[in-house]
């Protein structure tokens, strides 16, 4: 675990929910990303201005059968001479990858997508923007994390702490880790905190997934957080 390991701006264009949040997850949580989300409509041109000043570093255009409009934005964006990196992501369009190269995309991406290769893809295209010191844990499972992110409804800092105790496996996490892991510096006795973000957590978490996913505080060590692996996904609602 790292403290931003990519620092950079990004802007999602995307209708589709499932987009919106495995994207933000990633770029949020995992790379810790200044990230702005546009959503767009089925018969409307999004108006990019707000959002683009200044230019974002990034900008993930998305389009599928039903709204394509993402081309035409990735033209506008090159007819600008934007120093925007443009990504493409289509989804059941696989003739459109060469258009969209064409209007000014450096990269396109099929969805469904591995979100770790999204991360790897950014990483060659941004290495003035990536911190050689930092690193990222490529064994984590990313989507998972995102699930639960999205149905606890988690913000973006209890997220990243929720995160960190998944990666620890059931193991105890100290506050000093997680202070370490995402403030860059040792836990300072008295900061309370990480107890107010785990309280809170706690009743999310319990709102979500019931007794599959629960968060201790052991007395005077840190946290836990403990899953039944054969309930957590099936104790939600379709």
């Amino acid at each position: 675990m790292s403290v931003n390991p990519c620092s950079c701006s990004c802007v999602i264009l995307s209708h589709d929910p499932a987009v919106v949040t495995s994207l933000g997850y990633l770029l949020r949580v995992v790379l810790q990303c200044d990230c702005k989300v546009v959503t767009e409509t089925d018969d409307a041109f999004v108006d990019l201005e707000p959002y683009f000043a200044p230019a974002p570093d990034v900008f993930f255009a998305y389009a599928d059968p039903h709204n394509q409009s993402a081309l035409s934005q990735v033209s506008a964006v090159r007819d600008k001479g934007m120093p925007t990196l443009v990504i493409a992501v289509l989804k059941d369009l696989p003739d459109l990858g060469a258009q969209m190269y064409e209007a000014g995309a450096a990269d396109v991406v099929h969805w469904p997508a591995d979100l770790k290769e999204i991360a790897l893809r950014l990483r060659h295209h941004l290495g003035h923007k990536w911190d050689p010191s930092r690193t990222i844990d490529l064994s984590a499972d990313w989507e998972a994390e995102s699930y639960v992110a999205d149905l606890a409804d988690l913000t973006t800092a209890e997220a990243q702490i929720v995160r960190i105790l998944m990666a620890k496996d059931g193991r105890i996490v100290t506050r000093d880790e997680l202070s370490l892991a995402l403030d860059a510096r040792p836990w300072r006795h008295g900061d309370r905190k990480f107890d107010v973000h785990m309280a809170k957590i706690r009743k999310k978490l319990l709102a979500a997934f019931g007794s599959n996913l629960t968060v201790a505080t052991i007395r005077s060590r840190g946290y836990r957080l403990s899953t039944n692996g054969s309930n957590l996904f099936s104790s939600v609602d379709d």
